[in-house]
């Protein structure tokens, strides 16, 4: 009997098992911490790239550059997007 209202009072034990989920929470922080690493890796270069050598702005009208630039973020975007969705559906 005393087991039973030790894991009762469990905080951990109640928040993680009536929510119906068994993700333990260091898992949890874990995928967190990798999501928000992915998303800076992935924001880093753009900047760089698009503020710094300025392939995000055009003068008169957008140069191939431009094109490449827009083009190669749009779609490692959602390719982090998808790694995003296949991490979260574990």
């Amino acid at each position: 009997m005393q087991q039973v209202t030790k894991r009762l009072f469990n905080f951990r034990y109640r928040y993680f098992f009536i929510m119906n989920t068994e993700l333990d929470p260091k898992e949890y922080l874990l995928k967190i911490v990798n999501s928000v690493a992915v998303l800076l890796l992935w924001m880093m270069p753009n900047l760089f790239f698009g503020l710094y050598k300025g392939y995000a702005f055009f003068e008169n009208r957008p140069q191939t550059a431009n094109y490449i630039y827009y083009t190669v973020s749009a779609i490692t975007f959602a390719l982090v997007i998808l790694f995003f969705i296949k991490k979260w559906k574990k």
